[in-house]
């Protein structure tokens, strides 16, 4: 069974959102990472482990679809995983201070279980 994906409307719609909330781009990849929302419907709620893990997969797909299956030898293959935090840490948790302030994405880190 195929998980459902959302759409940046089908998310405006399921919370009722405010006008201007912020989404991270790109949608169609983070909105995998949205937990909820702000009770006061302004500020979606993100989960740096789901948005890593998106992100990472996001990577991945797009590296296969390029090399077409291409071998490139042992410990060649790119580290997705470090890749897609590397870029969440600096492109997104880092620009989240320079956003509108009434309507910032909150993202939370989540306690990681042994």
């Amino acid at each position: 069974m195929m998980e459902q994906k959302f759409t940046k409307e089908d998310i405006v719609e399921i919370f009722d959102l405010e006008d201007g909330v912020i989404f991270l781009e790109p949608c169609e990849v983070f909105n995998d990472g949205i937990l909820g929302v702000t009770d006061d419907k302004k500020h979606l709620v993100y989960g740096y482990s789901t948005l890593l893990s998106s992100l990472a997969e996001s990577y991945e797909k797009e590296y296969y679809e390029l090399s077409k299956g291409d071998e490139c030898g042992p410990g060649c293959e790119p580290d997705f995983y470090s890749d897609a935090a590397e870029w969440i840490d600096y492109n997104t948790v880092r620009s989240l201070p320079y956003m509108e302030e009434e309507h910032r994405p909150i993202i939370i880190y989540e306690l990681e279980r042994k």
